[in-house]
């Protein structure tokens, strides 16, 4: 059924689908919701192979049209970043993590510096 449709039609539709899905993980991303986020991720992956297979379908490229070309740009630019984006927020977490690390590890090894705990004692007998 949809094979009937031109490829240009059938593109089209994949792209709005594609677009759209960059945008809900745009805002899944700047919520920082990363299940949302995943699932968009794969959504725009299956999108992206379907875009592949019905190229491939009918043995195009994109080169050849150019509108699909440059709407497929806009989205492999927003996706990388967001990549982008993403990628610093890991590096910063991380570094933040290996910061908080390194002075808990100064804590304890200053603790082990002092001796045992000082205990209180009681003069109550």
């Amino acid at each position: 059924m949809s094979s009937q449709r031109p490829l240009n039609e059938r593109l089209a539709a994949l792209l709005d689908d594609f677009e759209e899905q960059c945008a809900q993980a745009e805002v899944a991303l700047r919520a920082r919701r990363w299940n949302v986020l995943e699932q968009f991720i794969a959504d725009q992956r299956r999108t992206r192979q379907a875009i592949v297979n019905e190229l491939a379908s009918e043995n195009a490229t994109v080169q050849t049209m150019p509108d699909i070309f440059s709407r497929l740009q806009a989205i492999f630019t927003l996706r990388n970043d967001q990549v982008r984006r993403l990628t610093a927020y890991r590096a910063e977490v991380s570094r933040r993590l290996q910061l908080t690390r390194k002075w808990k590890d100064a804590s304890r090894s200053a603790r082990r510096g002092i001796g045992p705990s000082p205990v209180v004692l009681s003069r109550t007998q």
